[in-house]
Order: C-alpha cells, then structure tokens, then sequence
C-alpha cells in the first residue's frame, strides 16, 4: 500500500515539469522567426516619384507624351488629356482584339480568310492597302503583315468580319475592350481609323500601347517588319512589296514599331516604341501639322518622338532592385507537408529613376501574415514589396507564394493544431 502510494505521488510531481517541459518546447517551436530580406528603410510618408526635369524642348503637336513601358510612368507631356482623331492609330486595337482572338484558340495564324466584297481594296481608292481582291484566300498571318507593314485599311475589314462576323459589332467589341481597359476618351467607329470621329488621347494611346505590348510581345515581330509582298501589280506583273510606313525602324535603332496615321483631320500621328537595354519608351505624338519648318509633317512626327527617345534614354534609368524569382522571405506553413514556404514578387520588379539616383533605391517586404496553413497554393498573395528612393515610394509589388505546400500528414496535423492553439493564444499571427 505504501509504495503504491510512494509511486502516484512521484507521478504527480513529474506531471507538473513534464508539462512545463512540453510547453517550453511548443513555444520554442512556434519562437523560429519569419525570415524577410529587407534593405534600407521603409519611407515613413511614400508619395508619388519626384517629378522628372523638364525636356529642354517643346513639339510642335497638338498632344504628346513619352511613358516608360515597364512601369508606366510618364516621363514628360503636353496637352496629353486632349481627345483627338486617331487615323490609323485606331489599328492598335483592331490589332490587340486580332492578337486575343488568335490567344484564345478562337482564330489561328494560319486559317485562310475569304475575302468579302465588303473588304476588297476598290472601296478605298488613294488610301492605305494590302490590295486584297473579293475572293481572295488570305491567311490570318499576311493580314497581320497587311495591317501593320501596310497600314492597310482593306486588311482591318477582312480581319473584322473574320473575328465578329460583321463590321459593327467588331466596332461594338473595340468600345467594350476600350471600357474593359479603362480608357476614357477612347471612341471608335471603324476598325481602320478612317472615320474623324474615332478618337483618343495622348495618355491612352500611350496606355493602349503598353497593354498591347506587354500582353503580346510577338506582335512587335510583325510591327518591325520593314516591307511586305502581297498581291501583283497588274501593270508590271511583279509581286506588290511595300515598305512600313514608320520611318524609325530606319532612322532610330532601337525602335521597333508601332504604328503611323495621317487624315487630314488628324493630321499626322505617330505611337513609337524604342527598347535599349532594361528600358522601352512610348512615345505618342498626334496633330502633327502639314509642315513645320522645312519638315513635312510625316518627318517631324519622327523627329519629335526621336526627340523624346534621345531625352528619355539619356536621363533616366530601369533599376531592379531584387532579381527575378529572388525568394524575398518565407512563411512558417503549419499542417503542411513543409515547415515553411518560400516568398517571391508575382512579376518583375523594376523600377525607373534619374540617372545618378540608381544606388539609392532601397526596398521592404511587409507580409500580410505570419504564417500559413496548409495546404498552401503556388501564386497566394501573403505580403508587399514596397519600392522607394529618397523617401518618396516608386512602386508596391505583390508578394506570393513560390511553391505548392501539400497538407501534412497525420500526426502533424495533430502537433500543428497544439501549436496553433499556442500560436492564437499568444497572438502571434492573423
């Protein structure tokens, strides 16, 4: 009877440390800290960048502006709000709705087109061409060339009815993609610019431009083509070769599209994009008149985003702060397969700056919570990278998850839900 008892009190006095011992090594398992990579100091008041300087020049246009691809910042402007006719701008999007169609399996590059009567080059007699002929069988692809080598207006109407069945509600599809990408003084009425009431901005046709880029870079492999053959002159019965209408892909190196206009009520337009090194400009200029100086309208058009080119290239520079797929932290994953789960950017981070000013950009991660449950999906948004120089914010990059963490097994599960327990308790996450 005695030792029994000797025996329960000795099980009772080492419940007590047992259990201190189980909770110590509980809250040294929830103590492994969130590993962040971190420079520099946050900016205690993040605004918008500093205000590039001033372009020691001014274009004689009506609008323009210069915007750097990557992070969409505008770089200098004039009277870039304005509304005006876009000519041919308008084939951008005509183009952007072509390249979707082919992404979505809904046309294909290689898919003979029918032309209509409704597309045949005689209803446009002394305007843009690809000379397409009723009944011709054309490929998508040489339309493609048709549209961005030719600027040819037969080529949009052949493209239109192929994708919406009928002209108006291509038109009707180019409104509703220009309201789906939040362009506001964006309005068409034809597929090919030719009607003075299509119009745009300096501004959105910048940001009509970066879209298109950005969601189909191939298309710059058709915009940088500098001559086409389709067709037979009937005079010489040789192959009909015509040159692209954007003088920069033979006056600027590093340019490499996009797209001209010119009505007389628009005057001379232009969209261009240069890439050199990390960096791409769009430069837009539109009413450009008939002559300025000594210059045809058409050659100023290219000097003035020349012009713009030069400026922007020379003063500011893409810095990357963190290398693509750079895991940035990591998050603590209870009840799952792994203890914890790699953090990276959801895109590229870069950011644009003065030239000089490169070595001073410093960056944060902040998470959004301490950790994570299992099981964790690749992509999961879990924190912010907030990029900055000289206490003014320069961008916020999405951070998530760099991996799949399948559930964990049994007993972890049942160890993970104790530690959770724990981890509520002394408020350790959200």
């Amino acid at each position: 009877m005695r030792s029994f008892t000797f025996r329960n009190m000795a099980s009772g006095s080492l419940r007590v440390p047992a259990l201190v011992m189980a909770g110590a090594l509980i809250l040294l398992s929830l103590a492994s800290p969130v590993a962040l990579a971190e420079t520099g100091t946050a900016p205690t008041n993040p605004a918008a960048p500093t205000n590039p300087p001033a372009p020691p020049f001014t274009l004689q246009v009506k609008s323009a502006i210069l915007m750097d691809a990557g992070t969409g910042q505008v770089l200098m402007e004039q009277n870039a709000d304005v509304p005006l006719p876009t000519a041919s701008l308008t084939k951008v999007m005509t183009l952007r709705l072509a390249f979707k169609a082919i992404h979505s399996g809904k046309i294909s590059l290689d898919q003979e087109v029918v032309v209509s009567p409704n597309a045949w080059a005689g209803r446009w007699p002394g305007s843009s061409l690809m000379f397409l002929n009723a009944g011709d069988r054309v490929k998508v692809r040489d339309l493609l060339y048709g549209i961005t080598v030719d600027s040819g207006n037969d080529a949009c109407i052949a493209v239109a009815e192929t994708i919406a069945g009928s002209v108006d509600a291509f038109v009707a599809e180019m409104n509703q993609e220009a309201k789906a990408l939040g362009l506001q003084t964006a309005h068409f009425e034809d597929p090919h610019g030719l009607s003075p009431n299509d119009q745009i901005s300096a501004r959105e046709m910048a940001m009509l431009a970066q879209k298109y880029i950005h969601e189909f870079p191939e298309a710059l492999d058709y915009h940088k083509t500098k001559e086409f053959s389709y067709g037979t002159d009937i005079t010489t019965g040789k192959p009909i070769t015509q040159q692209n209408r954007n003088g920069l892909l033979w006056s600027y190196p590093d340019a490499d599209g996009l797209k001209t206009g010119h009505t007389s009520e628009a005057g001379f337009n232009l969209v261009g994009t240069a890439k050199r090194g990390d960096m791409r400009l769009i430069g837009v200029v539109l009413g450009t008149p008939e002559r300025v100086g000594n210059l045809t309208g058409e050659a100023y058009r290219e000097q003035a985003v020349a012009s713009m080119f030069n400026w922007g290239f020379a003063n500011f520079a893409v810095v990357q702060p963190v290398a693509e797929g750079t895991r940035v932290g990591q998050l603590p994953v209870y009840k799952g397969s792994k203890r914890q789960v790699g953090v990276t950017p959801s895109e590229p981070v870069a950011v644009l700056v003065q030239k000089g000013q490169e070595k001073d950009v410093t960056t944060q991660v902040t998470m959004d919570k301490r950790y994570l449950v299992g099981p964790v999906a690749r992509g999961q948004k879990v924190g912010t990278l907030l990029v900055a120089s000289g206490g003014k914010e320069l961008g916020r990059f999405d951070l998530v998850t760099a991996e799949d963490v399948s559930r964990g097994g049994f007993f972890r599960n049942i160890w993970d839900s104790v530690r959770l327990l724990f981890a509520r308790l002394f408020r350790r996450g959200k």
